[in-house]
């Protein structure tokens, strides 16, 4: 018996051997002719309200971890250095080397000065302050700062504590002035109040700098051209002061300029 050999397509009609896709397009069709599924009202507001939740908790995160980074950011990248702001609220100055050598200006010999003298004094000294006597308005770390003052004006605000110091020191100058001039004082709580003040800065600022001689025997007729600059003195390291006064200007709460403040009990000019 023969054997006959029968191509694949031998049974299948001319239509069929000439559409070889037409099975599949006929399960395309059938996909697309299915009806897509439809969530029921209740899954898409259970959808987008599980969305929401997690964007405002991915919001929170960020928002937590912004605060916790700027705290830290505070904490270990703010260098506190001697003699400034532990708050930050005061920028760090330039360091300058400065010989001190005594200085016959700023003060008097109260036996032989007139009231021209005592002015001339007082004018250098306020020379020294910023206009505002150096009080501020801080903007940061508000809860570390102590309880707020208030300016010559009246208004709340915060003294740099050099401006204070110096304040200090003038008031016990000219009270001395007063009393070598036959003065008399009157209720001294303010100038307890100095004397403690200025000991407390003296320690706090604890200066090491090696000191040699200071000559004062000729300070009445004017130190300064004592020595004919043959005397070495002392370098001490030091802010630029200058500095400091301007920016204690430019971030002034008032426009008050002087060494005393006669609007407040105590600070009367001249030491009167």
């Amino acid at each position: 018996m023969a054997f006959e050999y029968q191509h694949p397509g031998a049974n299948k009609s001319a239509e069929d051997l000439e559409s070889p896709s037409s099975g599949t397009s006929e399960g395309c069709d059938n996909l697309r002719q299915r009806p897509s599924s439809r969530r029921s009202p209740c899954s898409l507001v259970l959808y987008w309200a599980s969305r929401l939740a997690l964007l405002i908790w991915l919001l929170v995160v960020f928002a937590a971890s912004c605060v916790i980074l700027e705290s830290l950011r505070d904490s270990l990248g703010r260098k506190i250095s001697l003699l400034e702001d532990p708050t930050g609220n005061i920028p760090h100055f330039p360091i300058l080397l400065h010989e001190t050598r005594l200085d016959s200006q700023y003060t008097l010999d109260p036996a032989n000065a007139t009231e021209a003298d005592l002015k001339r004094v007082e004018k250098l000294w306020t020379e020294l302050m910023p206009v505002g006597q150096g009080f501020v308005s801080p903007r940061h770390r508000l809860d570390e700062l102590p309880e707020i003052s208030t300016d010559p004006e009246g208004k709340p605000a915060y003294p740099v504590a050099v401006f204070h110091e110096l304040h200090c020191l003038y008031m016990i100058m000219a009270s001395h002035n007063k009393l070598r001039m036959g003065g008399k004082l009157g209720d001294d709580t303010h100038l307890r109040h100095c004397f403690d003040y200025l000991r407390q800065a003296l320690m706090c600022h604890g200066d090491t700098t090696i000191e040699g001689i200071f000559d004062v025997s000729g300070l009445g007729g004017g130190l300064e051209d004592l020595d004919q600059g043959k005397t070495r003195y002392a370098t001490h390291v030091c802010k630029d002061y200058s500095a400091v006064v301007r920016w204690s200007t430019d971030h002034r709460t008032n426009e008050y300029h002087g060494i005393v403040n006669v609007k407040r009990p105590g600070h009367l000019p001249h030491g009167g």
